[in-house]
């Protein structure tokens, strides 16, 4: 029998995945609709506007990397009535 409250921390270190992962696809489509509408009215500037589009996937991956290091650097006791 495990404590209910390892649960819910496996729970927000899989959240904490999501969250980053979810806003940097938000931060990536946002600045794809501003370079579209940059390259429509200015193509010269194109290239500077690729800026946020790199950041938001840098986003992306460090994410993923704090994930997995949380999720693998947790400890895993299980409780049980005798040791709680």
């Amino acid at each position: 029998m495990s404590h209910p409250h390892s649960f819910l921390l496996v729970n927000y270190k899989l959240l904490h995945i999501k969250v980053l992962d979810v806003g940097s696809a938000y931060g990536t489509m946002k600045s794809s609709v501003g370079i579209v509408s940059i390259g429509v009215n200015k193509p010269d500037l194109i290239l500077k506007s690729l800026v946020p589009v790199i950041m938001a996937g840098i986003l992306g991956v460090y994410g993923l990397i704090v994930g997995v290091i949380l999720l693998t650097k947790g400890s895993w006791t299980i409780f049980t009535l005798t040791n709680y």
